[in-house]
C-alpha cells in the first residue's frame, strides 16, 4: 500500500473476489499443437467466412449493434422449436454463467455439482458468497457414471438453488444418460444447469425437456461443434420466466456486428456442421482405439472432443517432454484429485493424433 487511498481502494472490492488468485500473462503461441483447449481443429469454412465478411461489408459500423439481436433469437428459437422469449445471447458460455449465478447466488446459497467439473463453478460460486457442495463421479472399469441419488439428496438436504452438470462432462468426457437429467430435474428442487458445451459430440438434445421443467436452463456455445471459439458466441435456453430475468442482467448490446452475424450465417449452414462433427467423431474414435493399445494407459469413453487418459505417476513428466520436444500440448489433470495421474487430450487434427500416439508410446513404451 502506498497510501490510505490505495487501502480505500481495495477495501471497496468484496472479499471473495480479493482472496482469488489473479490470472497470469499468457501468450497463445500458434505455433504449437495445441491440443488442450478442446478447440476444434477444422477451421471454419471460407465459403462461409466470406458469407460473413459480404453482410458485415453491408453494415453501418458507425451505428450500434441492436439492442437485443432479436432476428437471431428467432432463428435460435425456430431451431430448438422454443419461443424467443426463452432464449438469451451473450458473447460466451461463461458469459451466461456468470449471469445465472449473479441472477440467484446470494451469501449462503448452495450450490451444488458432480465432480470432477468445469473450475468456473467453483469460482463463481466463491465470488457470489455462495457455498459449494460436489459429490465425485463414480468411476468404474466403463468410465465414470453420475451420482445421481446423492445429487438429488444433496441439493434437497442443502436447499440448493443451484445444481449445474457439465452434460458431457469436463473433464471426463462422460456423456448424461438423459433419464438421469429429467429425474435431476424432477427431484432436486432447484434450478437444473446443463452446461452443454460439447453436446454436439455427443448427438444428445435435451431441449425438448424444456417443455416438462421450468427449472430446467441450457447453456450452449458456438465455440466447440461450429469451430467459432474466436468470435465469442453462446446462447441458453430457459423457460420464458426465467430468459426474462437473465436478459435484464445482459444489459443492451450483447453480440456485436461481427459476432451477430457469423453466428446467423453459421447456424443457416447446419449441413455443414453436422459434417464436421462427424468427422471429429470418428477421429476421436480412431485415436481412442490408438491410445488404449499403448501400454499402462486407460482410455475412458467420450462424447466430447477430448479423450482422458489415465497414464499414472508418468503424468507430469509425459505432459513436460511432449512440451518440451513437440511444441505439444496437453492437459495435466493434477488440478483435480480425482484425476491424478490422468492427462486430457483434445481431438486435433489427424497429424496432430498421430503425434500424439506416437510420442506417447515412446515415453510410455
Amino acid at each position: 500500500m502506498n497510501n490510505a487511498h490505495d487501502a480505500i481502494s481495495l477495501d471497496s472490492i468484496r472479499p471473495e473476489v480479493r482472496a482469488r488468485s489473479s490470472y497470469p500473462r499468457f501468450e497463445i503461441d500458434h505455433v504449437q499443437h495445441r491440443l488442450q483447449w478442446n478447440e476444434n481443429p477444422a477451421e471454419f469454412p471460407e465459403k462461409i467466412k466470406q458469407e460473413i465478411l459480404r453482410r458485415l461489408s453491408d453494415l453501418k459500423w458507425s451505428d450500434y449493434p441492436q439492442f437485443q439481436p432479436y432476428a437471431l433469437m428467432d432463428q435460435i428459437a425456430a431451431l430448438n422449436n422454443v419461443g424467443s422469449d426463452q432464449v438469451v445471447i451473450s458473447n460466451g458460455s461463461s458469459s451466461l454463467l456468470r449471469t445465472i449465478f449473479w441472477a440467484t447466488i446470494q451469501t449462503g446459497d448452495a450450490v451444488v455439482v458432480p465432480s470432477p467439473t468445469f473450475l468456473q463453478y467453483n469460482m463463481l460460486t466463491e465470488v457470489c458468497g455462495g457455498t459449494y457442495h460436489d459429490i465425485p463421479f463414480v468411476e468404474h472399469d466403463a468410465g465414470f457414471a453420475l451420482p445421481t441419488d446423492q445429487l438429488i439428496d444433496l441439493a434437497q438436504t442443502k436447499q440448493a438453488k443451484l445444481l449445474v452438470i457439465c452434460a458431457p462432462a469436463n473433464p471426463t468426457g462422460t456423456v448424461i444418460p438423459a433419464a438421469d437429467i429429467e429425474r435431476i430435474a424432477a427431484e432436486c428442487g432447484c434450478l437444473l444447469v446443463l452446461d452443454e458445451a460439447y453436446a454436439h459430440f455427443s448427438r444428445q438434445d435435451l431441449a425438448p425437456l424444456l417443455a416438462k421443467y421450468n427449472n430446467l436452463i441450457l447453456v450452449r456455445t458456438m465455440s466447440k461443434a461450429f469451430a467459432m471459439a474466436g468470435v465469442r458466441s453462446a446462447y441458453l435456453l430457459a423457460s420464458p420466466e426465467l430468459a426474462t430475468e437473465f436478459n435484464k442482467l445482459m444489459g443492451a448490446f450483447p453480440l456485436d456486428h461481427f459476432s451477430t452475424v457469423a453466428t446467423q450465417v453459421a447456424l443457416e449452414n447446419l449441413d455443414y456442421i453436422s459434417q464436421a462433427t462427424d468427422d471429429l467423431i470418428a477421429e476421436r474414435n480412431r485415436l481412442t482405439e490408438a491410445l488404449d493399445e499403448i501400454p499402462g494407459t486407460k482410455v475412458y469413453p467420450s462424447g466430447t472432443n477430448f479423450i482422458l487418459v489415465r497414464v499414472g505417476d508418468q503424468a507430469n513428466a509425459l505432459t513436460d517432454k511432449l512440451l518440451q520436444d513437440h511444441s505439444l500440448l496437453i492437459s495435466n489433470m493434477a488440478s483435480y484429485p480425482q484425476l491424478a495421474g490422468c492427462v486430457r487430450i483434445s481431438v486435433g487434427t489427424r497429424i496432430q493424433n498421430e503425434l500424439v500416439v506416437a510420442e506417447m508410446g515412446k515415453f510410455l513404451g
